[in-house]
């Protein structure tokens, strides 16, 4: 089995995903069953955001977010701070910014720094996040 950031690949059986409640304090298997069963548990993909300092204050659900900065004129700079990349610079307009009405977004799984006016927040985007717009509350974020 091949296990990869974005797809996995196995020969001579299925993977099953699923999210389920984990209590493996009581986890019994027979003999039977642990011959034929296997289980892998990554809690942090290796060397990816454990190499950015900063933790994430939330995340949001969609790769197109709506900036509300209540103390910040003019623009917002956002810094990815996982992989390096460019700095974005958008203006905002009454504290405002709609990456979905700019038709822009931010890269699925990343950590990102939202700054303006001295103010800052550190958020990620949900690695299943698509770019668009949505819900609000999903893709909001607020300093």
């Amino acid at each position: 089995m091949t296990v990869g950031l974005q797809k996995s690949k196995v020969r001579g059986g299925t993977i099953k995903t699923e999210r389920v409640e984990c209590d493996g304090g009581r986890l019994e298997l027979s003999a039977e069953e642990a011959g034929k069963s296997a289980v892998l548990v990554l809690r942090r993909p290796p060397n990816s955001r454990a190499k950015s300092a900063v933790r994430p204050s939330f995340k949001i659900y969609s790769a197109s977010p709506l900036i509300r900065s209540t103390g910040a004129v003019g623009k917002v700079v956002i810094e990815r701070l996982d992989r390096p990349g460019d700095a974005i610079e958008v203006e905002l307009d009454r504290g405002l910014a709609d990456f979905a009405t700019m038709g822009r977004a931010l890269k699925p799984g990343g950590i990102y720094r939202a700054r303006s006016g001295g103010r800052s927040v550190v958020f990620d985007v949900d690695p299943l996040a698509l770019p668009g717009s949505g819900p609000i509350i999903g893709r909001l974020v607020e300093f």
